[in-house]
């Protein structure tokens, strides 16, 4: 069922089964070295928050 638009005027749409939300074919995806970093953070146990810090 459609359920509004997102902040880019993309069409939301909302699951009639679960009530998620989701947007078809979205535009933006994580990063490869975003993905790489956070799972090395993960292994090493060290919370997320750190890697925003200077």
């Amino acid at each position: 069922m459609k359920n509004g638009h997102i902040h880019t005027g993309k069409q939301r749409f909302k699951c009639y089964e679960c009530r998620r939300q989701f947007v078809e074919n979205p535009d933006q995806k994580v990063s490869d070295s975003a993905t790489t970093q956070t799972n090395r953070l993960i292994i090493a146990r060290t919370p997320l928050e750190s890697r925003h810090r200077p």
